[in-house]
């Protein structure tokens, strides 16, 4: 848990603030089995880009 929280605390608003790399989202998945579902759970307001995770607002 501590490594998920520096990347969603440090690592990914560095690399957003750089804007060189797009811009990325963090989510955490816990269980392999939940995946498929976890995944249709995300909101549906992002699209995967070739630049990462972006906010289609």
């Amino acid at each position: 848990m501590a490594k998920g929280h520096t990347k969603a605390t440090q690592w990914l608003p560095g690399v957003n603030a750089l804007g060189s790399y797009g811009r990325g989202a963090f989510a955490e998945f816990r269980s392999a089995h939940e995946l498929g579902a976890d995944l249709d759970a995300l909101p549906k307001a992002h699209a995967l880009t070739s630049s990462g995770i972006s906010s289609s607002a």
